[in-house]
This record gives structure tokens, sequence and C-alpha cells, in this order.
């Protein structure tokens, strides 16, 4: 290896008997045009990389969407399953969560039959973790409170629409629920 580094300083600065007018000049740092060049590069980079790191949050909303879309049509099924005890959706605005539960016991969450864990999902945790610029920003669910409850045949409890608005940074996302149909609809970034 020094004999490598040896060989590569020869062929730089020359031979070390050559006189110094003889021997090409040996460079040791950057000039400061170079350093500039560098520097100007950079801020170039930084402009045109930083907004795409706050796209990369807007574009996360519609990936939460679609996961609270299909948890609340996973609650659906489960509540025309059990008309006996019909399954509910709690949201915990100031945690980012809402987990799915039986209306008999809204505390405990059921069972996630993908994972055998409790069917509770947390922005920017667990299979939500690539969400964690994600936030329920506000919710209207017909009841007036925090908890959204499917009747036997797939409809909404409360007879209302339900809305849930997302949040990622500047911009928000709300989803429709059918008082109905228990339909979902994703509406458009905003």
């Amino acid at each position: 290896m020094e004999h490598v580094l040896a060989t590569c300083r020869w062929l730089v600065c020359g031979a070390p008997g050559l006189s110094a007018g003889a021997r090409p000049r040996c460079r040791r740092a950057m000039t400061l045009i170079e350093l500039l060049i560098v520097i100007v590069c950079l801020a170039i980079a930084a402009v045109l990389v930083v907004p795409e790191i706050g796209a990369a949050n807007a574009l996360s909303l519609p990936k939460a969407a679609e996961l609270v879309s299909a948890d609340l049509q996973f609650a659906q099924l489960q509540a025309m399953q059990s008309a006996v005890n019909p399954v509910v959706v709690v949201f915990k605005v100031s945690g980012n969560s809402y987990q799915i539960a039986r209306a008999s016991d809204p505390a405990t969450p059921i069972t996630n039959p993908a994972d055998g864990q409790p069917y509770v999902v947390t922005f920017g945790q667990g299979r939500a973790a690539p969400l964690a610029g994600v936030t329920i920003q506000s919710l209207a669910l017909g009841s007036g409170g925090n908890t959204l409850t499917y009747a036997a045949y797939g409809s909404l409890a409360g007879g209302a629409d339900a809305q849930i608005t997302l949040a990622a940074h500047d911009h928000t996302l709300t989803l429709t629920v059918n008082a109905s149909t228990g339909a979902v609809t994703i509406g458009q970034i905003q």
C-alpha cells in the first residue's frame, strides 16, 4: 500500500530529485473558485430536493386514506357478521390513532386477523409507520363523539354521513362514510 501511495505521489508531484522548476506543481487543496462551484451546486440541489420532501408528505395522505378506508370496510364486514354485538371504530384525535372494537366493550380492540395483535392503528407506528406525518385533524361522526358505529346490515348506526379529515403539513383529505350503505368515499387533497 505504501508503494502505491509513493508511486501516486511521484506521478502527481514528480520525482523527488527534480529541481523545483522541473517538478509539476503539487496541489494539496481546492482553489477558492472550485470551492464556490461546489457550494453553488449543493445550494441548487437543496432547492430542488426540499420541495420534494414536502410533496412526499402530501403523497402520504392518499395512502393514509386508503388504510383508513380499508379498515372501515373491515369493520363494516365484522358488523354484518355479528348483528348481536355491532362493531365500532373508536378514533383518538390526540393520539393520531383509531381502533376497531365491539360496541359492548369499545375500550378493548378486537384481534387483527392478519397479525393476531389488537386492532389498533397509530400513524407513524406498526403497519402505519410510513405515515408518520399524517394526523387525524377532525371528525364529524353523526353521534358527535369519537366513535363510528356500524349497524347489523353495514349501515351507520347514527343515520348521518360521517366525515374523517386527515392532515399532513398544509394539506388535508376528507373521507366520507355514507350512512345508508357504509361506503367510503375519499376526497381530493386540499
